[in-house]
């Protein structure tokens, strides 16, 4: 599951600990500062794209895609909790979206598709998997030739934080991820360190790759 650095708690929390109308106030919030036209841009979301949000949580972007991609394109949802899949499924029901797959994925494989994939997002959840490289390697599988891939992390406050610290804090060096990126076979296209800010004041990095 995507968790928060417990400073941004109000305003990135999770739609299953709110009420309703506190969630939806919140994920408003969240718009105005987390770029997400920008993500999508840059992950090739298009109508008819077939896009993967990778620790979707409480679907926070998944809504978003759902939409985006329209009725000829697909999204898949892919968390590790399955009761936050559960309650993912429920929320889309709820909402009549029927373009979405929610996958419950293991530790070190989202279990996608392979070579389905137009592109692929990971928001703040990165820093929670352990086993970065070897979810990293089946996504590269999971995207077509040209694919892109898009990672966007809360970034460290202090510099020269082992990596241990940094995803104990939940946070990671944008340099880091790109280790991984390429680890994984993935071509870096993009890095922005201050790509938002969110209202408690962290910032997010930015990363683009894609598969060659």
């Amino acid at each position: 599951m995507m968790r928060v650095p417990r400073s941004a708690a109000l305003v990135l929390a999770g739609v299953s600990f709110l009420p309703p109308s506190a969630a939806a106030q919140s994920e408003q919030l969240r718009d105005s500062w987390q770029r997400v036209p920008d993500l999508f841009a840059a992950a090739g979301v298009r109508a008819g794209a077939n896009i993967a949000d990778v620790g979707a949580g409480d679907g926070f972007l998944t809504v978003r895609l759902a939409p985006a991609v329209g009725p000829t394109g697909k999204v898949y949802a892919v968390d590790v909790d399955a009761k936050v899949a559960d309650t993912l499924r429920q929320r889309l029901a709820t909402a009549g979206i029927t373009n979405v797959a929610v996958v419950v994925g293991t530790q070190d494989d989202p279990r996608l598709p392979v070579a389905a994939l137009d592109g692929a997002l990971i928001l703040n959840a990165y820093h929670e998997m352990a086993r970065g490289v070897a979810v990293l390697k089946h996504l590269y599988d999971a995207l077509k030739p040209g694919g892109q891939l898009v990672l966007c992390e809360p970034t460290p406050r202090s510099p020269n934080q082992s990596r241990q610290a940094q995803m104990d804090d939940h946070v990671l060096d944008p340099a880091l991820i790109l280790d991984d990126l390429r680890a994984a076979g993935f071509q870096v296209l993009d890095r922005q360190d201050l790509f938002a800010t969110n209202l408690g004041g962290n910032h997010f990095g930015f990363v683009v790759a894609k598969r060659p």
